[in-house]
């Protein structure tokens, strides 16, 4: 397992944050990584919180290499703020980039701060956040020993941004607004070209399209860039297909250095049954001597009962199929990741038994509706009957339009994102015979509505 840091690429200079611990590979521009993140959003939507009151959000994240602390991050929180969704584990982590994508509230902390060891824990980087009162992410600043970075973005009427405006110290200037992007959607909200310009000139240096399929599904993605001239040059596009459940199948990339697109990778995905993580996943790169794929890489993953995947293997192809590693995720009674191994391969079916690397993950309780300013309860919601055998029926106010049912393990076990005001009647048969936590939210103001229940 390589340390957890993640190169990313923005305005022509590269700096380091935190990242997923899935192996994403190391991306060479940031328009690779947008265009992977926003194919995948789809299927990274599973919610994280416990269905009461009391939740859990991230403070802390450590990176080990053979027994010494290599980088540790600390998030720090106030409003009684801290993740409203999860993707396991990716967005446990400060990763958010208003650049790089809208619709991720990463872990909605006010500050995170970063440090590495170099002979000692020095400080790597801190990113502060300001956030609107529909949550949304309004300003971005990362401070490091070297730079500034700093985005400021608006939104319109249905919390879509709209504007990003981006500072910087790059060229020895103090924190100045140097770029603007305007970002446009189409009638279904999804996002469809975005444009990049100059502040002091308004000369247009980028631009941005995403196309989907009739199904919502992001089938291609184009980067344009002036490339050394005064027109806008393609540099770079990304083609996905997807199965009939909207799963990422293949994820192809080209770039144009100036002889026009050229392949450049190929990820390809199995899955079993009907999880949204993928059980085999496959790296090629393009060799143009050869005119053909080369096998690079393959990561084959096991999956627990929920979905998660709790082992993978990484096998390397250099003149053969060679077996690197062995890495372990360990969750908690909640579903929450705390910890991941990495073991060397040893040969001969074996592998180390003291993992060489280890990530940690450390959480605490808080209670969003004891705070004013975050998710506010605004009553009890009214369901019959209770205890229930078959079904449940309820009835939901203007507003509420996502629905959840938990298990007393913070489990979704059932979901619905489009529900309509009116009564409800839902089959509950399939669940076993348990407590459980029915909750509708109201983006709109950030309201919810909870309630306890029993199967028989």
């Amino acid at each position: 397992m390589k340390q957890v840091l993640l190169t990313l690429m923005m305005a022509g200079v590269t700096f380091s944050y935190a990242a997923p611990l899935n192996k994403k590979k190391a991306y060479v521009h940031e328009d690779q990584k947008l265009a992977h993140e926003m194919a995948w959003q789809k299927q990274n939507a599973r919610m994280s919180a416990k269905g009461t009151a009391t939740m859990r959000r991230i403070v802390a994240t450590t990176y080990e290499a053979n027994g010494v602390l290599i980088d540790t991050n600390a998030h720090i929180y106030s409003n009684g703020r801290g993740s409203t969704h999860s993707v396991m584990p990716e967005s446990y982590y400060d990763n958010y980039s208003m650049v790089g994508r809208d619709y991720s509230k990463a872990i909605l902390c006010d500050t995170s701060i970063g440090w590495y060891d170099n002979g000692s824990l020095l400080w790597d980087g801190t990113s502060v956040y300001a956030y609107d009162a529909a949550n949304n992410t309004t300003k971005h600043l990362y401070m490091s020993p070297y730079f500034m970075l700093q985005h400021e973005g608006t939104y319109n009427s249905s919390n879509k941004l709209v504007t990003i405006t981006t500072s910087d110290t790059f060229g020895g200037t103090a924190l100045m607004a140097k770029t603007r992007m305007y970002i446009m959607y189409d009638g279904n909200g999804r996002r469809v070209q975005d444009s990049t310009v100059t502040i002091a000139t308004g000369t247009q240096t980028g631009r941005r399209e995403y196309t989907y399929d009739t199904n919502g599904n992001m089938v291609k993605y184009e980067s344009y860039s002036l490339m050394g001239g005064s027109t806008l040059q393609l540099f770079y596009q990304a083609l996905y297909t997807y199965d009939t459940l909207g799963r990422v199948l293949t994820e192809k990339d080209a770039y144009d250095f100036g002889n026009g697109l050229m392949n450049n990778s190929m990820d390809s995905f199995a899955y079993t049954g009907s999880h949204v993580h993928p059980a085999h996943h496959r790296t090629a790169y393009w060799i143009d001597t050869l005119q053909a794929w080369d096998d690079y890489e393959i990561l084959e993953y096991s999956l627990n009962a929920q979905g998660q995947p709790d082992t993978y293997i990484i096998y390397r192809h250099i003149n053969q199929w060679d077996t690197i590693e062995r890495d372990v995720y360990y969750y908690d009674s909640q579903g929450l990741m705390v910890k991941s191994n990495g073991y060397l391969y040893m040969g001969n079916g074996q592998y180390s038994s003291t993992p060489y690397d280890q990530n940690t993950l450390y959480y605490q309780e808080y209670d969003p509706a004891s705070v004013q300013g975050f998710v506010h309860s605004v009553g009890q919601l009214l369901l019959a009957p209770n205890p229930a055998l078959t079904n449940i029926s309820f009835e939901v106010e203007p507003g509420f339009t996502h629905m959840q049912i938990m298990n007393t393990m913070g489990q979704v076990v059932m979901r619905n994102d489009g529900i309509k005001s009116g009564n409800h009647t839902i089959d509950i048969n399939e669940l076993p015979a348990g407590n459980y936590v029915m909750t509708l939210h109201n983006p709109a103001d950030n309201t919810m509505m909870h309630t306890k229940f029993i199967k028989q």
